[in-house]
């Protein structure tokens, strides 16, 4: 499993499950009770370019929301709550067994994840190596509610996110 802490009193964290969920497709059964009634997830929906926007309710929980592995959410607590540590369980993907994760891009702002439960330099993904110059990324910081944003120079470097590690579930737009 691999964990994430959410923010307290409304704060943002993005994240992506990184696990085969076992059977799991739905936010419920990802997170069920870790998050405190009203907390929201906000799941970015790549083929529409919106938000799919679910708050956990008491009697109805996340009520099915879909989620796959690789798909980036804001994750938010509700005001007044304290930092909340939501875990993601499954399997680690086997390549033998399962056909080879493909995070596709659209054409403009995209939110994704390396879709495999490990740390990785950012500059070792194939994202980042298959880049065009000026190509830009966002990277969330949780700590301080912004954005570090970092374009791919015309010389091939991706200045301070040449350092950058990409923790297991974070995710970031691109």
């Amino acid at each position: 499993f691999h964990s994430v802490d959410v923010p307290p009193g409304g704060d943002l964290v993005l994240v992506a499950p990184t696990l085969e969920a076992m059977g799991a497709s739905t936010l419920d059964e990802l997170i069920g009770d870790q998050l405190p009634d009203n907390a929201v997830a906000h799941i970015w929906n790549r083929a529409s370019g919106n938000y799919t926007t679910v708050a956990k309710t008491a009697r109805g929980g996340w009520a099915n929301t879909p989620v796959a592995r690789g798909d980036a959410m804001w994750l938010q607590d509700p005001a007044g709550a304290s930092t909340q540590r939501v875990s993601f369980a499954g399997e680690v993907p086997d390549t033998r067994n399962l056909a080879a994760t493909t995070t596709v891009s659209i054409v403009g702002l995209d939110a994704v994840a390396y879709p495999y439960p490990t740390e990785i330099a950012f500059t070792n993904t194939t994202l980042a190596q298959n880049s065009a110059d000026n190509d830009v990324v966002h990277f969330w910081s949780a700590g301080s509610q912004s954005y570090n944003t970092i374009a791919k120079t015309a010389r091939g470097g991706w200045g301070s996110a040449d350092t950058k590690i990409l923790a297991i579930g974070e995710a970031f737009w691109y």
